[in-house]
């Protein structure tokens, strides 16, 4: 099997699993509406995704070092596609719980795994094409997620929604059972040895560049999850959109800036020999576009201010995502993809949120949200350190 068929593949799912993941957000008001369910339960639902998806990152982490991936990524994205029917049939909060919490099981096995089998497929000069392409499903997933959620929900409703997408997830599972991991397992490592997990581990923390590079990614997560959680409702407060109008807006303007930003710095990047100019150019300008939006009053022009900030921003993750793969050995990059996934989303886009808004108690939410460019600043800092340090992997 070729090296771009398992690429597209992993595309596949990677979109899949974002569609699917942001299609729930979605549908979670027909999901009440049919079921009565208060805010509490509907939040429940949607936090029990992350739940199973944090609990579970760092065990197929480690697993991902020692056994198949395509069959690891296969049977988990089979395992969530069978969770989503079923999901479309359930009848209590509980139940919606509960799935969702298995359905962020079976979508985190191929986190932890896609990236490093694109190292392991693609020599040094095609990694970021790959990377780029894969890296770009995330905000082209999340985008369509929405926008089919908001159709489904208008013409086929939630429950055959998720049946649809739960249908799709077994097929592209199946179809992994025929492929091949590209990797040849070290007899030595395929062990599930606590002291040699222990040492991985242990190995794993004493990457300086990888450590620097994850806390620059941090902060980048930490900037985009609190513009999501926060931005809809500075529009509504602070330049009088309704709330509709509002999300749809700022939803569209992120996702195809996005799309194109994480495209457009992978193209870059590729063409680049100078890592530390890239990383610096691009957040020096998405900094100063970032403040500067929020000092022009005309809606349009803010609007285009903060697109292209926001494209800027989303330009370093594909470079920033080889970055770290090319930072451990290749024994170690199942680990620390789960390591990187845990640590951007609970110091980052799950606290942000919350830190803007005590901000916003204490003084009002547009000074509340300047607390954005300086974190971009710090994160530079901590990507111009990393780029200082000599990598300590040995990759293929």
């Amino acid at each position: 099997m070729s090296a771009n068929t398992i690429l597209y593949w992993l595309i596949l799912i990677n979109l899949a699993n974002y569609i699917e993941r942001w299609m729930a957000a979605s549908l979670m008001t027909s999901v009440k509406q049919e079921l009565g369910l208060n805010h509490t339960y509907a939040g429940l639902i949607l936090s029990a995704f992350m739940f199973g998806y944090f609990l579970a990152s760092p065990i197929f982490g480690i697993l991902s070092d020692r056994i198949s991936r395509t069959r690891l990524i296969s049977v988990g994205t089979i395992f969530w596609g069978i969770a989503s029917t079923v999901f479309a049939l359930a009848s209590s909060a509980w139940q919606l719980v509960a799935l969702r919490c298995f359905i962020g099981v079976g979508e985190s096995t191929q986190a932890s795994s896609s990236q490093p089998m694109v190292m392991d497929l693609f020599n040094q000069k095609d990694r970021i094409r790959a990377v780029t392409w894969l890296s770009a499903t995330i905000p082209l997933g999340s985008a369509l997620g929405y926008v089919l959620g908001g159709v489904f929900a208008d013409t086929i409703g939630w429950r055959m929604a998720f049946l649809v997408v739960g249908f799709f997830g077994i097929g592209f599972g199946l179809i992994g059972l025929f492929f091949k991991d590209p990797r040849r397992l070290d007899p030595d490592r395929q062990s599930l040895n606590s002291n040699q997990i222990f040492n991985d581990i242990k190995s794993l923390f004493g990457q300086r560049r990888f450590i620097n590079l994850v806390f620059g990614y941090t902060a980048f997560t930490f900037v985009i999850g609190a513009l999501a959680g926060w931005m809809p409702h500075y529009l509504v407060s602070h330049r009088g959109f309704d709330t509709v109008k509002a999300g749809t807006l700022f939803g569209g303007v992120t996702a195809l800036t996005g799309t194109i930003g994480t495209l457009f710095g992978g193209w870059i990047y590729s063409r680049l020999s100078r890592p530390k100019l890239f990383f610096g150019v691009t957040h020096v300008i998405g900094l100063i576009l970032c403040i500067l939006s929020f000092q022009i009053l005309r809606t349009d022009l803010f609007f285009v201010t903060l697109g292209f900030a926001e494209l800027f921003l989303f330009a370093t993750q594909a470079p920033v995502n080889l970055l770290i793969l090319e930072s451990v050995p290749q024994w170690l990059r199942g680990v620390a993809v789960a390591f990187c996934l845990f640590t951007i989303h609970i110091l980052g886009d799950f606290i942000s949120p919350t830190i803007v808004g005590i901000f916003a108690d204490l003084f009002d939410l547009e000074k509340a949200l300047m607390v954005l460019p300086i974190i971009l600043f710090l994160g530079l800092g901590f990507y111009l350190k990393a780029l200082r340090q000599p990598s300590q992997a040995k990759a293929p």
